[in-house]
């Protein structure tokens, strides 16, 4: 898989299972163009981000952890902080296409770091 591909994948696949498909190999021969920055990455209706406006959500603290539902609001935040730095690492290789071989390589390896920490919450 071309790693532009794979990048793009990340960023704007509309399920989990396709935003965290990582290929088995991966070439960097047609980086493309650099991309203009989304409003934000594709996501599924339910992880969909916030309107601006709504506000934030409450994370849980230490005392509240003992309650199963506090728990599991604990590990979304975690999750979607995961989900993030892929589509964040996803935007820097389509922001970035003339960036040096290694340091594309890096991120591109920090990507598939982030994507084996977001299947960890899902």
């Amino acid at each position: 898989m071309e790693l532009r591909e794979f990048a793009e994948q990340a960023l704007f696949a509309t399920s989990l299972e396709e935003k965290l498909r990582a290929p088995d190999s991966i070439t960097d021969e047609r980086p493309g163009t650099p991309l203009i920055t989304p409003v934000a990455p594709a996501r599924p209706k339910n992880l969909s981000f916030k309107p601006h406006a709504a506000g934030k959500s409450e994370f849980p603290g230490l005392h509240q952890l003992e309650k199963k539902s506090e728990r599991g609001k604990l590990l979304h935040f975690f999750g979607n902080h995961e989900l993030l730095a892929t589509e964040l690492m996803a935007l820097v290789l389509l922001k970035f296409p003339d960036a040096p071989a290694a340091f594309r390589q890096g991120v591109f390896r920090t990507l598939k770091d982030e994507q084996e920490h977001t299947r960890l919450y899902i």
